[in-house]
Formats: structure tokens, sequence, C-alpha cells
């Protein structure tokens, strides 16, 4: 089947940015009117987990953003027209294709959250015997699913807005990195110039995400081998990650690919 590409032009910051959207056979998309029409309710409620997973990276699969677990890169490279492009950006979705993923992936995370609660409450029920030890609530947020694909991005906790920490993950050839910083007003020096901010910190490091314990774990360099500088554990119930540090360093990052540091 011939590929057609048509080119569209997103402007940031004063550069022009080509992305290709793939025309494609509407056989091989889970939902095939995802990017022209809402999906009703009923519709999605339909899908299954992996179907549900499926049709929203699709969405933005259409752009050519990358998928990264390995199941749902072999489906997507079995449909003949996935093409993951390095300039991808979220801001070339339409409204309706924005909403639709809204939708699926609040879907999404109420299942999740629906079975690590009913997982804990099996747990609490079962210990009453005495046979097994009690689950901690951290159980849910260890035992519960955070995709690659929702893993990287940008994290902020935006507590303070005039001082957020940002943690920011990417993936290069299935490794996965994180760069984490946090902001202030003015310049190194502390002096608070008109619409100047210091961004600290700036670590670059390796990201383990294979931990039995349920942590990512974020090293203080790229090497694997560095000490690790935090612990990153995905909450569930709050769709966030919470920072366990070993400096005592304590924070809760919710994902935000739109975020911009502004005064």
């Amino acid at each position: 089947m011939k590929k057609e590409f048509i080119k569209g032009l997103l402007f940031v910051t004063a550069l022009t940015i080509a992305t290709p959207v793939t025309t494609f056979a509407k056989e091989h998309e889970i939902l095939a009117s995802s990017d022209t029409k809402v999906i009703s309710e009923k519709k999605i409620e339909k899908l299954s987990d992996w179907e549900l997973r499926a049709a929203r990276y699709e969405i933005t699969a259409r752009h050519g953003k990358e998928v990264y677990s390995e199941d749902m890169k072999e489906y997507f490279e079995g449909t003949g027209w996935y093409q993951p492009v390095e300039t991808y950006d979220p801001s070339c979705l339409s409204e309706i294709e924005q909403q639709n993923l809204d939708n699926l992936y609040r879907k999404d995370l109420s299942r999740r959250q629906e079975d690590a609660k009913e997982r804990f409450e099996e747990n609490q029920r079962i210990s009453e015997s005495g046979d097994v030890q009690v689950m901690s609530s951290s159980y849910v947020y260890i035992e519960s699913p955070l995709y690659y694909e929702d893993m990287v991005g940008t994290w902020v906790d935006n507590t303070d807005p005039d001082h957020p920490t940002v943690l920011k993950i990417r993936e290069d050839n299935g490794t996965f990195y994180g760069h984490y910083s946090w902001f202030t007003p003015g310049n190194e020096i502390g002096i608070g110039f008109a619409n100047t901010y210091t961004e600290w910190g700036k670590w670059d490091g390796y990201l383990d995400v294979t931990c039995e314990n349920g942590y990512l774990s974020f090293h203080n360099t790229t090497d694997p081998a560095s000490t690790i500088f935090a612990n990153f554990q995905y909450d569930v119930m709050n769709d966030s990650l919470v920072e366990i540090s070993s400096y005592g360093i304590s924070h809760t990052f919710t994902k935000d690919d739109t975020f911009e540091y502004t005064l």
C-alpha cells in the first residue's frame, strides 16, 4: 500500500517544524474516527484494557509520536502506517483528538485505580486470618502500572509556582533518562531582573525502570552504575510520581507536557 504524507506547519518559537501525518487503511485502527469525532462513552466502555491503551496511543502515533512499550511497539510496527518522527509536537493535535485522549486516559486510569483498590481490599480481608502480612497502602502504588508511554514527558511539582521542581523523562533506544531541576526567579547571584530566572540542579541521569520494588530509580549520572540520587514511586490513586530521596527531599510530581516556567 502506498503511503502518502501531508505536512502540517507548526510554529514553535519562530521555528517552522514539519510534522508528517500519515493516511492509511482504517482497518488497522482501534478507533478509526478518533481524529474526526468525539468517541462516545459507551464505545469506550466496550474496549478491553489493551484496546484502551492502543486507542490512546494511535491518536498521537498518527502524527508520528513514538511508542515505547514492547507490546505496543510490536502492534504499531505491524500496522504498515506507523512512522515515528523526532519532530512530533503535541500542539499538532486537534481539540477533538485531545478530548478523545483525555476521555480514554480517564477511563484507563479509573480501571487501574479500581483494580488496585480491589487487590488491596482483598489483602486486608485475607490478612484478618493472620496467614499473610497486612500490606501497607503503598502496595496500591507499587503494584499499579505506569506505562512507558505515559512515563515519558514532563512531570512537575508546582506546589510553589515561583519555585517549581521539574523531572523530564526521555527514552533513547530503549534506555530511559531523567533531567531533574528546579526554578527560581532572578539570576544565579540572586538579583531579580525583570523576566529572569535560573534553573538549578540540572541533574541528567540514568533512570532504572526495572526495579523489583516498584520504584523508578534516578541515578546522578547517565552511567547505570552511578549512585542513585532519588527514587520515584507511582501513585495510581493520585496519578502522580512521589519522590523518595535519600537527601530528605520529597516532591509529588504530576504530568504536564505543556509546562513552561514563566514569571
